[in-house]
């Protein structure tokens, strides 16, 4: 492909250049046509690995550029027209929930009025909310919504009172279920057809717009998700942006990579109205601008880069831009579009360039080799990044609908961490930090942690094998905060840092009158001597005072995770425990005990073991057992220590078994595989949309692997409030899930399910039979699983 001739070449002492192994340009788009109908979009990347778009319906399409959905939603007055005369607005959440902000035409005039729409897509499927978000206006063309990633919501229109200027205050909302909450306004920061734009990731909300004419200037703004005075934070952090010698600035764009880093472009110009079309007499070309900001508002560079130059006069002539980054904030991709002396940017030609250090240094732009259609902004395009591949959104010049090209890029190294937590705990007396991350590489062999005391510099603290998510960091001292940083390695070769969280490490608990860390249970009193608790006929043992007695048949061990231990905090994650029994010699006479000994987990002032919902699971392997701990039986118990993983997994509802391939197999939140080491080597979610979030509600669920490797698992689902729908689904030997089936109608109280593999060919299933009543007493349902759609009862 040829560069436009016309094109400017930029200079390093301008800007600069990307040196690379491999030359940017051969890599080679892969032009698709036209893939959806409808040409006002927007689009994101979800995170089920696909893309999720609005245009003429819903769509999602995968990593090949397939459309593997297209849905219309549940409002009927939305099915036809998701967008007029100006792009909806989409967001998606962590958990797949899909928002999406639209209008529709209410009267017969170009101009005329709006509604806007807000509407509510469900992670399993299903629109399940809508409202109206304003009444209808003049004028009333821009949205946004921005999901920041912990469950907030926030919703922006455009307020015209009925008018027809093209100059409006914003109008900022949360999402509150049925109807939304007002928090705030922003004024002098917007004019209509130059765009607005909404994000949200990390807990932060992220605002971009442009107020030309007036001001000169684009903005960008950035607030606390979820918070009552959302419009006055981005009023008082609200950054102007003015490179380009054009007097116009306009239609940015945004797009937020894993570590929190703002990608940023806006277009710069000036067009002589008066003289237009025709005449470009004291007109300046287009141009198209690049600042990166971190998830402060913190600039990365101190001068805006100048990505393209001379892109035409037309009737903004600002520059119609946009950008995508991958997860990992390395590689960044700009595209723009050269228009010519045309009102709606007709017959425009498209350019990109890409940077492959974080926006630092890009190529020169380059053709893409086909002609777009800008319609004077409104038919802007959409850069979505899915790993190291790029999707482009556009409409392509005389065509009808939406076209796709896309683009990969090798990676030269492991997709970076993302999302590092770092979490004090407390347990059995001893405080240590746990950092997590997010596992974004598919080929790392593993990750270097990083840490650093206070005011210190960062040493690596540890390396972990690949898929590892979690570290345990048992070196710290109570009461000093340690920062740590984490990237994933690949041989020689590292990722880029993932963000820096920081903890302090948590002060031990005061000494009780019982030992802190165990707890016996009273149970029902000792036959010896016919004394109560006094083992042997003698006084209260040190086990009866709190403190292990090493003649007890059962050994206590209290652990507690991700909650601390006097006071307060959540509980999450799967903790296992452990009572191991020993047999006892030497004894005069055995001693019975009627009370059941017990370990327990503390959250708060609650003990979490003692809900009965909460069940611990144990796995032996051999001389091994693997409970989230491992304990090894060639010596004497006594002499053996726990190996305390901490939280390894999200979910707290949980059965396991070990599966004839050597490994643990358990469901939680998802299905997992645990090697003999306790990493967790395999996770998947259910090929039953059903089952994605929801593997156990309430009460946990059930597994049974078979001597093939089949896994059969059974878990329950929520029909309605306090009705269950219990469904079963079977993974292959090899892996994939069939598709499940529920065998079992909703019913109230319908919580404890079970299933079993023979090893012979043979699974039965279980379930409790309610009428719906509340009665907790109940029949026991027995079925055999015949592969099909409905299971046999054996009842």
């Amino acid at each position: 492909m040829q560069r436009h001739p016309s094109f400017a070449v930029f200079s390093s002492a301008a800007l600069p250049l990307l040196s690379l192994a491999t030359p940017v340009f051969a890599q080679s788009w892969d032009l698709r046509g036209v893939v959806l109908r409808g040409e006002q979009i927007d689009a994101v990347a979800g995170p089920d690995g696909r893309i999720h778009l609005v245009a003429d319906r819903y769509h999602q399409i995968d990593r090949d550029g397939n459309v593997v959905l297209s849905e219309v939603a549940g409002d009927p007055e939305q099915n036809i027209l998701w967008a007029f005369m100006y792009p909806p607005a989409l967001s998606v959440a962590p958990d797949g929930t899909v928002h999406v902000v639209s209008r529709q035409k209410t009267r017969s005039s170009w101009d005329g009025w709006l509604d806007l729409r807000y509407q509510r897509r469900a992670p399993g499927g299903g629109w399940n909310a809508g409202y109206l978000l304003a009444a209808p206006t003049k004028w009333n063309w821009n949205v946004g919504v921005a999901d920041d990633g912990r469950g907030h919501v926030h919703l922006m229109s455009s307020n015209h009172g009925g008018g027809g200027s093209v100059w409006a205050d914003l109008r900022f909302f949360t999402d509150a279920g049925a109807s939304p909450t007002d928090v705030g306004r922003m004024s002098n920061v917007y004019r209509v057809d130059y765009e607005a734009r909404l994000r949200g990731r990390g807990g932060r909300v992220y605002f971009a717009s442009s107020n030309s004419f007036t001001s000169s200037s684009a903005y960008f703004s950035h607030a606390t998700g979820g918070a009552a005075d959302l419009a006055a934070q981005l009023a008082g952090n609200l950054q102007q942006l003015r490179a380009g010698s054009g007097s116009n600035k306009g239609f940015p764009d945004m797009a937020i990579d894993g570590l929190g880093n703002v990608h940023y472009t806006y277009g710069s110009g000036y067009t002589n109205h008066s003289s237009f079309p025709g005449s470009t007499a004291g007109s300046v070309p287009g141009e198209v601008h690049y600042v990166r900001f971190d998830a402060s508002g913190n600039r990365a560079f101190p001068s805006d880069r100048t990505l393209f130059t001379n892109l035409g006069v037309w009737h903004l002539s600002i520059g119609l831009s946009a950008v995508g980054v991958s997860d990992d904030g390395s590689t960044v991709v700009a595209v723009a579009l050269r228009s010519p002396d045309h009102k709606e940017a007709a017959n425009s030609e498209l350019f990109w360039a890409v940077s492959r250090d974080g926006g630092a240094s890009w190529s020169e732009p380059q053709s893409l080799g086909v002609r777009a259609f800008g319609g004077e902004g409104r038919q802007r395009p959409r850069l979505v990044a899915l790993g190291s591949k790029f999707f482009l959104f556009y409409k392509a010049n005389g065509t009808v609908g939406t076209s796709l090209a896309t683009i990969t890029f090798p990676e030269a190294r492991p997709r970076a961490p993302t999302e590092l937590v770092a979490t004090p705990i407390m347990a059995v007396g001893l405080g240590r930090i746990q950092p997590c991350w997010r596992d974004n590489a598919a080929d790392e062999d593993g990750y270097a942690l990083e840490r650093r005391e206070e005011a210190g510099g960062f040493t690596e603290l540890a390396t972990t094998g690949p898929n590892i998510t979690c570290y345990n960091d048992l070196s710290v001292e109570p009461g000093r905060t340690y920062s740590y940083r984490v990237r994933a390695v690949r041989g020689g070769t590292f990722s880029t840092y993932s963000n820096e969280a920081s903890a302090t490490a948590p002060e031990p608990p005061p000494p009780t009158t019982s030992d802190a860390g165990l707890e016996r249970d009273a149970g029902a009193p000792s036959t010896d001597a016919g004394q109560s608790g006094a083992p042997d006929g003698g006084a209260p043992s040190a086990a009866d005072a709190g403190a292990p007695d090493p003649r007890d048949p059962v050994d206590h061990r209290t652990m507690a995770g991700g909650c601390s231990v006097d006071g307060g905090g959540a509980c999450w994650g799967a903790w296992l425990l452990l009572l191991v029994g020993r047999r006892r010699k030497n004894r005069r006479a055995p001693r019975s005990r009627a009370g059941a000994s017990r370990a327990t987990v503390r959250g708060g002032s609650s003990s979490v073991a003692e809900q009965a919902p909460y069940r611990s699971r144990l796995i032996a392997f051999g001389a091994v057992a693997l409970a989230g701990a491992a304990l090894s039986l060639a010596s004497p118990v006594r002499a053996q220590s726990w190996e305390l993983r901490g939280v390894v997994f999200r979910g707290d509802q949980i059965d396991a078994v070990a599966g004839p391939d050597g490994r643990v197999h358990v469901i939680a939140d998802r299905y997992h595989q645990v090697d003999r080491d306790g990493n967790i080597v395999l996770t998947e979610e259910a090929g039953d949309p059903d089952h994605n979030i929801l593997w156990a509600f309430m009460f946990p669920p059930a597994l049974a692997v078979a001597p093939d490797g089949t896994v059969h698992a059974v878990s329950r689902h929520p029909a309605e409030r306090e009705a269950w729908t219990l469904r079963y689904q079977r993974r292959a030997p090899g892996g994939g899930w069939s598709t499940g089936y529920s065998w079992v109608a909703p019913t109230k109280w319908n919580w404890n399910v079970g299933v079993a593999d023979d090893g012979r060919a043979n699974v039965f299933l279980m379930s409790t039979h309610h009428p719906g009543n509340d009665h907790i007493w109940a029949d026991l349902r027995f079925f055999r699983e015949a592969g099909g759609s409905a299971p046999t009862s054996v009842e």
